[in-house]
């Protein structure tokens, strides 16, 4: 273990094996701060925060200060973070609001294998699956939740309480105010669905059958272009499949709350920008 004398830490504050801490960060309050995690100077975290193993945390960034939000008034939940993530310089990950809505994850949470790039954002109550790329200045606002192997690009912006489903590509600039459902490529201004991405479920490993059946569901969500009669005309055709594109849709689907992102290709996408 490396603790820089030059640190600022509390006697609450406890470590794993092999952490290194660098001159100048402040931790302070109830933390814990997993096996062969590094931290760069001038990191700030208060807790409640728990941090796993292997993670690497630069410069400058902040967890567990107060939310952005004026109902806080202090919560007795926490930040929780896993393993084997990066956070790279200038994140910010904020400590979660006391809803009392049983929806709403009580925790901000961020998984394993996250790679949260320069600026980017996690605020309160929001919820990070696992393998989640951020790429520089990524804004999702409060309570949003996103899932499993999602690569947002720069510059995105999040509508409160959005989802972003499993395998889910978001072109840099966009603004998200509507749930976008898994396997979906969205590369619009204005947050269009314009594709599925396919070159992702090959990576991550998605049979052909699997990715022809999760074009045959982008061409339902098209040519109805709302939830219900989407989810209901997904339920009807390939229901009784057992393909995992299928039950994977559904089950984010009955989740929704916001709806689903409108549908935009060639032209459509374009005009967006306008």
């Amino acid at each position: 273990m490396s603790i820089s004398d030059k640190a600022i830490i509390s006697s609450e504050v406890k470590f794993g094996k092999n952490v290194t801490i660098s001159p100048f960060c402040v931790i302070e309050g109830d933390v814990f701060i997993g096996d062969d995690t590094f931290i760069s100077p001038f990191v700030h975290i208060r807790g409640p925060v728990e941090i796993g193993k292997n993670n690497q945390i630069f410069n400058n960034v902040s967890i567990g200060l107060n939310p952005q939000d004026l109902a806080y008034k202090g919560s007795p939940h926490k930040v929780i973070i896993g393993d084997n993530n990066v956070f790279r310089e200038n994140v910010t990950i904020h400590a979660p609001v006391n809803y009392e809505d049983p929806t709403i994850s009580p925790n901000t949470i961020i998984g394993n294998d996250c790679f949260l790039m320069v600026g980017s954002h996690v605020a309160h109550n929001t919820v990070l699956k696992n393998n989640v790329i951020f790429a520089n200045g990524v804004l999702p606002a409060g309570c949003c939740t996103i899932y499993d192997n999602v690569f947002i690009s720069g510059g995105v912006l999040i509508h409160q309480h959005v989802r972003i489903g499993q395998n889910v590509i978001i072109s840099g600039g966009s603004r998200v105010g509507r749930d976008i459902p898994p396997f979906m490529l969205v590369s619009s201004f204005y947050g269009l669905i314009s594709g599925v991405n396919s070159i992702g479920l090959k990576r991550a490993g998605f049979t052909v059958e699997e990715r022809k059946m999760a074009k045959e569901i982008f061409r339902i969500f098209k040519e109805y272009n709302s939830l219900i009669p989407a989810r209901e005309a997904i339920q009807k055709a390939f229901g009784d499949s057992n393909n995992r594109a299928v039950a994977i849709t559904l089950e984010f689907l009955e989740s929704c709350k916001r709806g689903i992102s409108e549908f935009g290709e060639g032209q459509d996408a374009k005009d967006s920008l306008f």
